[in-house]
């Protein structure tokens, strides 16, 4: 088999791993808390990469600044997506959650690295548009009487992620180690956070699917994401089915959790897909 054969399998592989993940935090939040549940999985999933920096004996050299991102990705952001998770159905975090895309190309234009065009700026508003309907359920009366605080947790947590990205991205290390270093940072500071939150709460399911969370989620899927992009030979071609792991989660989401997938959901997230396809064609970079 070829590199860009073997890119496709990984790819699609992560994908999958991906898709399952919104229904895995909705059934280990039925066991645990929001803050339980993510310092099983950082955990889990830091012990995961220290063992893959091992065995290919990867040079790990420190940096204080990826460590303190560590606060945002995994501390900050898990936080807020799992608190979503909790209050909202999987579907509704799971589509506004997707909306990072269209954040990041914010960040970028407020930097003054890239600027918009008209069609540009009609992606984002038609991202936003996706998510309010998805985050009303079509009826705009629930942005008075729904849990609005959860979706409030959704989209920062989708600032918090792009910001991330923003800052790690124009980092030159190995992807694996800067991840590494994030998560083994931010592990004391999640502690604290269970404590004041009153303790750890965790039973068997528990643990089990924290341990899924924290590899499916966050540590061998994204090495496998790393292993598709090494061997791509077309990158945007691998990069281009990570919109197939959305739709595949709202099937996994309905036959698992039983959620009945409603048109509002359907709907707003095709705005909110095309959105992000539309913001990011858009772009052009400032000279």
């Amino acid at each position: 088999m070829n590199k860009q054969g073997k890119a496709y399998i990984f790819a699609l592989l992560s994908v999958f791993f991906w898709s399952t993940v919104a229904t895995a935090f909705k059934l280990t939040l039925r066991y645990t808390t929001p803050y339980s549940m993510l310092l099983g999985a950082a955990s889990f999933s830091t012990f995961f990469l220290f063992i893959v920096i091992l065995a290919s004996k990867k040079k790990v050299k420190f940096s204080l600044k990826i460590m303190l991102l560590g606060l945002l990705n995994p501390m900050l952001y898990y936080m807020l997506l799992f608190e979503a998770y909790n209050r909202l159905l999987a579907q509704q975090a799971l589509c506004i959650n997707y909306l990072w895309p269209v954040v990041l190309v914010i960040f970028s234009v407020i930097s003054g690295r890239e600027r918009l065009s008209i069609r540009g700026i009609f992606g984002i508003l038609l991202g936003f548009t996706g998510v309010i309907i998805v985050s009303t359920r079509g009826n705009i009366n629930v942005l008075f009487h729904g849990d609005m605080l959860g979706v409030v947790f959704a989209l920062l947590s989708t600032f918090v992620w792009a910001y991330y990205w923003s800052v790690n991205r124009v980092v030159e290390m190995d992807s694996v180690v800067k991840l590494f270093q994030g998560f083994l940072f931010s592990l004391p500071f999640i502690f604290l956070i269970v404590l004041l939150d009153g303790g750890l709460v965790w039973n068997k399911k528990a643990i089990l699917g924290s341990l899924y969370i924290g590899l499916f989620e966050m540590g061998f899927t994204f090495f496998l994401w790393l292993k598709a992009l090494e061997n791509a030979d077309k990158v945007q071609r691998i990069a281009s089915l990570i919109y197939l792991a959305p739709p595949l989660s709202l099937v996994i989401i309905h036959f698992i959790l039983q959620e009945p997938i409603y048109i509002s959901t359907i709907l707003g997230f095709i705005l909110v897909l095309s959105g992000v396809l539309i913001s990011k064609s858009e772009i052009t970079e400032t000279v």
